[in-house]
C-alpha cells in the first residue's frame, strides 16, 4: 500500500510503484526521479501530506505531533481520475477484528458507497484476505477475494509465518460460493528468508502428486531440491544476496 516517511526536512513517498523524493521549501520540490507531473504539500498543522500525481492525489495522515504515530504516513485517501474518492479505514482500539494490529486498515471504501474492499487478518496479525464488494440492486455482491496463507512451522523451505500461497477467488452468484481463478505457491531459503521456488496450481499438484506429499513444509533442502526446482515455475538462486540465476523449468518459454 502507498505510504509516505519523512526525516528531517525530506518527505519519501511510495506511491506502489516508484519512490519520490521531496525537499522542504515552499512548496516542497522534487528531488528525484525527474517527474513534472508530480508535485507534494504538507498541510501547516502537520495532519496531512498530500501528493499529486498527473490526475491522481494520493492523501496520507500527517507527522504532526497530535497524529498517532502508527498512523503518521498511512495511506488516508485517492482520488482517481474518474474523480472518486476511495478511504482507507483503520483499526482503532478495541478492535472490532482479532487478530487485527492496531492501526492496520480494515476496509477501504469509495465516496459514493457502490464499492467496497474488506481486509480481514489471521489470529497472528497477518494478512488474512482482501475481498470486493459492489452496490447491486440495493445490496451486496461479491466479487472477488484474494487470500493469504502462511508457514505454520518452521521447515526447509519456509520459517513460522513465511508467506506460503496467494489465492485469487471469484464469486459464483449461481452456487453462492467462491471459485478459486489463480493460486501461487513459495518456497523460500529458510537461512536467507530469499524466494527459492514459485509454483502456480497446477505445477503445485504436480508436485504434491508425484511425490506423494502434502505440504511444502514435507520437503528436505537438502534431498527434495532439485525435484522441486523442476516442477516450479520459477526458481532463483543467488549470489551475494542478488539472484544470480532464475529459471523456469515448467514452462515452455525461458524467462528474459
Amino acid at each position: 500500500m502507498p505510504s509516505a516517511s519523512k526525516s528531517g526536512w525530506q518527505i519519501e513517498v511510495d506511491n506502489g510503484c516508484q519512490t519520490y523524493l521531496f525537499q522542504r521549501g515552499s512548496p516542497y520540490h522534487l528531488v528525484s526521479p525527474a517527474d513534472p507531473t508530480a508535485s507534494l504539500v504538507e498541510a501547516e498543522d502537520g495532519s496531512a501530506v498530500t501528493f499529486c500525481q498527473g490526475d491522481r492525489t494520493l492523501a496520507f495522515y500527517g507527522f504532526g505531533t497530535d497524529m498517532p504515530e502508527e498512523l503518521q504516513g498511512s495511506l488516508n485517501q485517492v482520488t482517481l481520475p474518474s474523480g472518486h474518492v476511495y478511504t482507507v479505514n483503520y483499526n482503532t482500539s478495541p478492535s472490532p477484528q482479532p487478530g487485527a494490529p492496531l492501526n492496520a486498515p480494515l476496509s477501504i471504501s469509495r465516496d459514493d458507497a457502490q464499492e467496497l474492499y474488506q481486509i480481514q487478518y489471521d489470529a497472528q496479525g497477518n494478512l488474512g484476505s482482501l475481498a470486493h464488494q459492489i452496490q447491486s440492486g440495493g445490496s451486496w455482491k461479491q466479487t472477488v477475494q484474494v487470500s493469504f496463507d502462511y508457514h505454520a512451522a518452521d521447515g526447509d523451505y519456509g520459517l513460522l509465518g513465511d508467506l506460503k500461497a496467494v489465492h485469487t477467488n471469484v464469486f459464483d452468484a449461481q452456487s453462492g460460493a467462491w471459485v478459486q481463478q489463480q493460486a501461487t505457491y513459495y518456497t523460500y531459503d529458510s537461512a536467507t528468508g530469499q524466494v527459492r521456488h514459485v509454483f502456480d496450481a497446477r505445477q503445485y499438484q504436480a508436485l504434491l502428486t508425484a511425490t506423494g506429499k502434502s505440504d511444502l513444509n514435507d520437503f528436505d533442502q537438502a534431498t527434495d531440491d532439485a525435484t522441486l526446482a523442476a516442477y516450479a515455475g520459477q526458481s532463483y538462486t543467488y549470489c551475494n544476496g542478488q539472484v544470480a540465476t532464475q529459471t523456469c523449468p515448467a514452462r515452455r518459454n525461458s524467462c528474459l
